[in-house]
């Protein structure tokens, strides 16, 4: 068997084992792609193009895999392409590449790409859940060059979100001294991050917003489970419309709530508290998520009055 022979068998059982030990865990794919010069080029510096252009192809492909139905609306191809780019390493791995002067001018890779991990970067980005609709945000930035400015408005685009007045969430963002700060209220709870750079000080304080108002993935009611209706009083609200931003989310959580319903608001010397009648297939696990929910927030709960 000749050099290149060995060399494609080679990679061709480095595929089949990828297949067999990482299905479960990514995507497994041998990736052919022609190499063909161009002006002033030598066949490495080829090569490295063909190579950078199909990880991105193959990143891009994957991605639309795990966003709702399958496709990007016209207008936002180019934020994903910039979202994905900037993090393509932590996604694909390489085991194995053939050059294209041991195979006739075609490159072949085989590549692994982390899908859990791309599907959870694209929901904690916000991206998933601004496919088709961005979401508005107060912000209050300071201390930012005309530079910050433009790499703000990149990142904003990327994660389908877009200024507002009088919205929540608020995010305030301030540059001093050459260390970020920000502070994002997000009308159930107060998260704090600071950094040198903005792009990962951005990633971190927008993904406790997208983490706690879009769940993982689409929560289902558990079969042949029966509701039991409870009173749950959460007290410390700064104002009724903190109260109906919490009062959405409830209908998100069917894994635990068959039904619920505002039942009154309140003002007394802990503040605002609102009165929800719920139908709970698991009061243990659903408080769980409530404290976890509120944590940081200075709310606080109950059941039926008491602590």
């Amino acid at each position: 068997m000749s050099y290149s022979g060995r060399k494609c068998a080679a990679v061709s059982a480095v595929v089949f084992a990828c297949l067999l030990l990482l299905a479960a865990q990514g995507l497994c794919e041998m990736i052919q792609a022609p190499v063909v010069s161009q002006p002033g080029e030598n066949l490495q510096q080829s090569a490295e193009r063909v190579k950078k252009q199909a990880l991105q192809d193959a990143l891009y492909k994957a991605a639309l895999g795990v966003l709702p139905g399958g496709k990007i609306p016209a207008g936002r191809e180019k934020a994903l392409h910039s979202l994905l780019n900037s993090r393509q390493e932590q996604f694909i791995s390489i085991a194995e590449v053939l050059d294209p002067g041991d195979s006739g001018g075609l490159l072949v890779m085989d590549v692994n790409i982390d899908t859990k991990s791309l599907s959870e970067a694209l929901r904690l980005s916000g991206f998933y859940y601004t496919l088709t609709k961005k979401r508005p945000f107060q912000l209050d930035l300071q201390g930012a060059s005309a530079e910050d400015k433009q790499e703000l408005d990149a990142l904003m685009s990327n994660s389908g979100l877009e200024p507002s007045v009088d919205v929540m969430p608020a995010l305030k963002l301030s540059k001093e001294q050459g260390t970020w700060i920000a502070s994002l209220n997000t009308g159930y709870g107060q998260f704090s991050e600071q950094g040198p750079q903005l792009g990962p000080l951005w990633t971190k304080i927008w993904a406790h917003y997208f983490a706690s108002v879009a769940p993982p993935q689409k929560e289902e009611a558990p079969q042949n489970a029966t509701a039991s209706t409870q009173t749950v009083i959460i007290r410390g609200f700064s104002s009724p419309d903190k109260v109906y931003v919490l009062d959405s989310v409830f209908g998100k959580w069917k894994s635990l709530v068959s039904g619920y319903k505002l039942k009154k608001i309140d003002m007394n010397s802990q503040g605002i508290e609102g009165v929800w009648e719920v139908q709970l297939y698991d009061r243990n696990s659903f408080a769980d998520r409530l404290e976890g929910y509120i944590a940081n927030s200075g709310l606080t709960f109950g059941w039926d009055g008491g602590e």
